[in-house]
């Protein structure tokens, strides 16, 4: 209810996808506006030695305060030696007291209301600085297992995405509590939010199984992308868009200038649109006016979808006619490659 009731007066683009259907690479991805995919065996984030900035970097150029508050264990796949915090004033994530809610290993989570609450203290104390505040935040909800305090059974619990959707609500409720914050303290109306989702789930099984990070079907790939614009009309955008100009157009909102280190750009009609997923599963993907080209990298197999007469990606119609849309997406993951290798 809360996230719809900002939809209502915000942009929605209702064809937003991510670069790639896992969190080590989507979410570093989307932060610094760049393709994860550098290498044909599966990229290291500890080592990639890449010129890259953050959103939070250009906004700490401006001499915004900044805050970063995550449920999620950002030592996941070495996510945290990516990342780079130094323009942030406040970072903390779920093992930052070294105590977790849940999770074990390098998972170790936290309820996504302790991260909240966290966020909002920070918040209370930054406003008192009369400075322009950017705050992000990540809750981990709805991700699996699906962890949340007692209460949350609005949809039952006998399939996946009841859970999903359970979870889904007290996502939402924390929404809403960083929204009715704003309000209550005269911020609503000078306060830019976007909200989005670093990557999918398959909960239906069309594609023969659950899950993430071993597919790019749509499911794991397309993630909800609303921004709220104080004093600008609702809109729905029904173009493709890409998380590698999410925060670019952000940027570019507060006329702020887009860094050279973005691969990313101001979002624009029929541009391609691509995407990995490098597991011990590696396949690249793209989209190109409607076209969704997918080639397994392992088994060298090739399958073509035509979205618009089959969205759901059920009928395979690779052929030669498609050949130059297969060669574009070749040369996208040679450009890639080579770029990083030198």
């Amino acid at each position: 209810p809360n996230i719809d009731t900002l939809a209502e007066k915000s942009i929605v683009f209702r064809n937003a996808y991510s670069t790639a259907s896992h969190s080590e690479y989507a979410q570093p991805g989307l932060l610094s506006s760049r393709y994860m995919f550098t290498d044909n065996i599966r990229t290291d984030l500890g080592d990639l030695e890449s010129p890259r900035r953050f959103i939070w970097d250009i906004f700490k150029d401006q001499g915004y305060n900044t805050g970063y508050f995550s449920s999620q264990d950002d030592r996941w796949q070495e996510m945290n030696e990516y990342i780079r915090f130094d323009n942030l004033d406040e970072y903390s994530y779920s093992m930052s007291d070294r105590k977790n809610d849940y999770g074990s290993g390098f998972s170790k989570k936290d309820y996504d209301h302790k991260t909240a609450d966290l966020a909002l203290n920070w918040l209370n104390n930054t406003i008192k600085k009369e400075n322009p505040f950017f705050l992000y935040l990540n809750f981990q909800s709805t991700h699996r297992p699906y962890a949340k305090p007692n209460g949350y059974n609005y949809y039952g619990r006998d399939r996946e995405i009841d859970e999903h959707d359970n979870s889904m609500r007290y996502v939402d409720d924390q929404v809403g509590k960083v929204i009715d914050y704003l309000e209550e303290n005269g911020l609503s109306e000078d306060t830019v939010i976007a909200i989005t989702s670093d990557h999918g789930h398959e909960l239906e099984g069309r594609h023969g199984g659950g899950g993430h990070g071993l597919t790019i079907y749509n499911e794991v790939l397309l993630v909800p992308a609303i921004i709220y614009l104080p004093g600008v009309s609702a809109y729905d955008v029904v173009s493709d868009v890409s998380h590698i100009d999410f925060v670019p157009t952000l940027i570019d909102l507060f006329d702020y200038e887009i860094p050279d280190e973005f691969q990313g750009d101001l979002m624009k009609f029929n541009r391609s649109i691509h995407f990995v997923t490098q597991s011990h599963k590696y396949k690249i993907g793209m989209i190109d006016r409607g076209i969704k080209v997918i080639i397994d990298m392992n088994t060298k197999q090739i399958e073509v979808y035509n979205l618009k007469e089959d969205p759901d990606e059920l009928n395979n119609i690779n052929s030669k006619e498609y050949n130059p849309q297969i060669l574009k997406l070749l040369f996208w993951r040679f450009c890639q490659v080579d770029y990083y290798s030198k």
